[in-house]
């Protein structure tokens, strides 16, 4: 039997968001619609693709081989997509891609009340670039991170990270700041958990290490996505280092605490194009109205 495009969306955002209830949300569906549109993949893969983690959900090895395939199958389609459109005179949406903190609270903001239609992949900032160079996103945006030379920057917007830890952790009522040393070490309560490599973040707070001549544990705990780092925050004792901007609704709820840390973790977020080869009047619109002075 042959999968639906609905089907492999949902395995994709729950290996991107790190849990069902972040690929709901993300796919904009409730989450016994996403459960049950997994369920039906497992069925016809006839095995596990999903395991519940202390982190949240993760893909088996069959999930992980599902979707090796499954990201260039749905960008075939896409493809076709294009095409299809291009055949009946309509111009084809924008392709954005954007890291997962400008992608999931930024870029719904900044696009209001823009006048073409726009694609979003949510990827990290390595990958961004990788698709604008390839040529499969025109414009592209991330966070914090060092540029290619053969793309064009400009900065859009700053930014900070923020250590979080759960309430009851022992760093939650402390006045003073983590010192770069505390941040690696383990503490009674859990570890410092980090995002993947090519993630924005990562690399802002590993420069900053760098300046302190130390560097991220080599056996820290990696997760792909803000989600699933705010949930073993939550619920694991972990420490970790994310943006305001992805913290911010779980600070506000008072689900994780900000903690003062005796590092400079300040950063640029960036607009990045192709530096060869003029952008489509459609995408020129969308810079416009995310970042007016830079279009044109």
């Amino acid at each position: 039997m042959r999968p639906t495009t609905a089907q492999l969306e949902a395995l994709i955002a729950v290996a991107e968001a790190g849990s069902i209830s972040a690929a709901a949300q993300r796919l904009s569906l409730a989450q016994p619609t996403v459960s049950a549109t997994l369920a039906r993949l497992e069925a016809v893969a006839g095995t596990a693709l999903l395991e519940r983690a202390p982190g949240g959900t993760r893909l088996t090895p069959a999930g992980q081989e599902v979707l090796t395939r499954a990201r260039p199958a749905l960008d075939a389609l896409d493809e076709v997509g294009r095409v299809v459109d291009t055949l009946r005179g309509a111009p084809s949406p924008v392709r954005v891609a954007a890291s997962y903190t400008i992608a999931e609270q930024l870029l719904p903001v900044w696009l209001g009340g823009c006048p073409v239609t726009t694609q979003v992949e949510v990827c990290n900032s390595e990958r961004v670039q990788a698709r604008v160079l390839a040529g499969e996103a025109e414009i592209g945006f991330i966070e914090g991170a060092s540029v290619a030379d053969s793309l064009e920057e400009q900065v859009v917007a700053h930014d900070e990270l923020v250590l979080v830890v759960a309430p009851e952790h022992p760093w939650a009522r402390r006045s003073g700041a983590v010192t770069h040393t505390e941040l690696i070490s383990p503490t009674r309560a859990g570890s410092l958990v980090l995002r993947e490599e090519g993630s924005g973040a990562r690399e802002v707070l590993a420069r900053a290490l760098t300046e302190r001549a130390t560097a991220l544990p080599g056996d820290a705990r990696v997760l792909g996505s803000n989600a699933a780092v705010l949930t073993a925050v939550r619920h694991s004792g972990s420490h970790a280092v994310l943006a305001r901007a992805a913290a911010q609704s779980a600070l506000d709820a008072g689900e994780v605490v900000q903690v003062p840390v005796a590092l400079d973790l300040r950063r640029l977020l960036r607009l990045v194009t192709p530096r060869s080869g003029r952008l489509r009047p459609e995408a020129q619109a969308v810079i416009a109205v995310v970042a007016p002075g830079v279009a044109g």
